[in-house]
């Protein structure tokens, strides 16, 4: 089963150098992702304002700010609380936890006799 949720992104540094952080963004990043867990960001979209009202731009998946986001959201900062985020998703459709899944793994192994 693959499906969609939004992760919302409050004052994410798209630099980081000599441990300062710089050009802070808010936004959303579409993520999908399957029953056991497995995650991956498809888009990421930017707030800004148009003619002086709230709007979301979409971030270019080629441009350097999608690629820096992406590490922030895949690898980064960001990616426990991505993963909290898809779990409590997946608990509210009614799919185990991921500690349940690693339990069962477990088990199931010790009865396989590996």
């Amino acid at each position: 089963m693959r499906d969609t949720l939004d992760f919302t992104f409050e004052e994410l540094p798209l630099l980081i150098g000599n441990g300062i952080e710089a050009g802070h963004v808010n936004g959303t990043a579409e993520i999908n992702f399957s029953d056991d867990g497995e995650w991956s960001v498809g888009a990421i979209y930017l707030d800004g304002y148009k003619a002086g009202k709230p709007a979301q731009l979409e971030v270019d998946t080629r441009s350097e700010i999608f690629l820096n986001i992406l590490d922030s959201l895949e690898r980064g900062s960001r990616k426990d609380s991505v993963e909290a985020k898809v779990w409590a998703k997946l608990e509210d459709m009614g799919v185990r936890a991921h500690s349940d899944f690693r339990e069962h793994n477990t088990l199931h192994r010790t009865y396989q006799g590996v």
